[in-house]
């Protein structure tokens, strides 16, 4: 079967697995360059290949996130659209160090949030932050999925196919009803932040994520490595300052497996007003 072929029945794979439109495309794209640098037709390919081409991501300086995207498009390629076994003992998943999570201060976003002059930008953030919303969660918002009755956001057919209910924020909710009723153009298709080009169309991932680096840059937070999806990690991260339970907050984030949000008990500070039980034994030895 030729690339091309390959590709078309692995999209139809992946939209037959309700894979989100964004998913769709990183997934083929990433597949897309493995089968360019493949010396040998797919069906004659395997285990050596795929290690072949992560050894080159990796001597290439990529991150082992980056890396890990790569590999499952592959994999899905091989196991999925192709049919085949992999030995994944032989193309593992990358490590993801703790330390690669970045976070900002409650204190930055605070001073984000506050200073960002735009109506819709500001309510990007506080989504982000205020529900741990992925990028593309946001821009696929309707206005149904704001269920204030219930102080809750429903996130329809994200990652994987998945939906999910998280926590709504009563100044997220405040911004939001202040941008529906003076600034948002209607939609055809229900979308909260509509495209400015095609209100029948959401708005795009890139332009959220102009936003957020317009925002960042404003208050001095550029160049530190932020993105959008810090905001994310902060929500989580908060949260279990807070005392709330991994379990909780899987939920709340969508996530798989406990394994990904555990990742955050790695960079939370959880311990600050812990009393060592070493403090209570003279009060044992004194009853």
């Amino acid at each position: 079967m030729q690339n091309q072929e390959l590709l078309k029945r692995m999209g139809e794979d992946l939209a037959l697995r309700n894979r989100a439109a964004g998913t769709r495309g990183i997934y083929l794209r990433q597949a897309g360059l493995y089968l360019e640098g493949l010396g040998c037709p797919p069906e004659e390919s395997g285990e050596e290949d795929i290690r072949r081409f992560i050894l080159s991501l990796k001597a290439g300086g990529a991150a082992p996130s980056t890396v890990n995207g790569y590999l499952s498009a592959i994999l899905f390629l091989y196991e999925v659209t192709m049919g085949r076994a992999v030995n994944r003992r032989q193309a593992p998943y990358q490590t993801i160090p703790p330390g690669t999570i970045t976070l900002m201060t409650r204190e930055q976003l605070a001073l984000m949030i506050g200073a960002e002059p735009s109506l819709r930008s500001r309510a990007f953030l506080m989504l982000g932050y205020g529900s741990g919303l992925r990028i593309s969660e946001v821009a696929r918002l309707r206005g149904a999925d704001i269920v204030s009755a219930e102080m809750r956001v429903h996130v329809v057919d994200s990652k994987r196919g998945k939906s999910r209910y998280t926590v709504l924020s009563e100044d997220a909710l405040a911004c939001l009803r202040e941008w529906w009723g003076t600034e948002r153009r209607p939609s055809p298709g229900g979308w909260l932040f509509p495209s400015p080009a095609d209100p029948a169309a959401h708005i795009s991932d890139a332009t959220i994520r102009r936003a957020f680096a317009d925002a960042a840059a404003r208050c001095g937070l550029g160049g530190e490595g932020l993105v959008f999806h810090t905001l994310r990690h902060c929500f989580a991260t908060h949260l279990l300052e807070a005392r709330y339970d991994l379990f909780t907050i899987k939920e709340l984030m969508g996530h798989s497996s406990i394994q990904t949000t555990a990742l955050y008990l790695h960079v939370a500070d959880v311990s600050s007003d812990v009393r060592s039980p070493l403090d209570g034994l003279g009060e044992v030895r004194h009853v």
